[in-house]
C-alpha cells in the first residue's frame, strides 16, 4: 500500500537525484541544465500519474464499499443475534455430544420469550461452507 509517508520519501530521493544530476552537469555553470530539467519534470509528472491512479482506484473501492452494502442478503438481518461457541474437545469429545449440547442451548433460547425461531450452523457466511442444523419457529 502507497502512503503519504512513502510518497514523501519518494520526493525526496527525486529531489536528491535531481540535485546530484544537477551537479554533476554543472561544470561550472549555475542553475539547471536541460539534462536535470527533464529528469525532475519526468518525475513530476510520474507522481502526478501515480497520484490519479490512487484517486481513482480510491473511488471504485468506496463505490464497491457502497454496491456491497446495497446488495439484498435474502433474509431480514434486523433483531438477529449471532454468536460463536467454542466447545472443547475434552468435554465434548465426539459429534454426539457436540449435537446434545447444541440441542440444549436450542431448547434453552426458543424458551425465552419474544424468541421467533433458533438454528444452529457450523460456521456463519458463504466462505465456510457451513451446512445448517436445524431452525425452531
Amino acid at each position: 500500500m502507497v502512503d503519504a509517508e512513502s510518497l514523501g520519501l519518494a520526493r525526496t530521493q527525486a529531489d536528491a537525484l535531481a540535485t546530484r544530476l544537477e551537479e554533476a552537469g554543472e561544470g561550472g555553470r549555475s542553475g539547471p541544465n536541460r539534462r536535470t530539467s527533464r529528469a525532475r519534470s519526468v518525475l513530476v509528472v510520474g507522481q502526478i500519474g501515480l497520484t490519479l491512479v490512487l484517486l481513482v482506484a480510491s473511488g471504485l473501492l468506496v463505490r464497491s464499499f457502497e454496491n456491497l452494502k446495497a446488495v439484498d442478503l435474502g433474509f431480514d438481518a434486523e433483531n438477529v443475534l449471532s454468536m460463536q461457541i467454542f466447545m472443547s474437545s475434552t468435554r465434548y469429545p465426539d459429534a454426539v455430544a457436540r449435537r446434545a449440547f447444541m440441542a440444549d442451548i436450542e431448547s434453552r433460547l426458543a424458551g425465552i420469550p419474544g424468541v421467533e425461531g433458533v438454528g444452529t450452523r457450523d460456521a456463519l457466511g458463504a466462505r465456510h461452507g457451513a451446512h445448517g442444523h436445524r431452525a425452531r419457529r
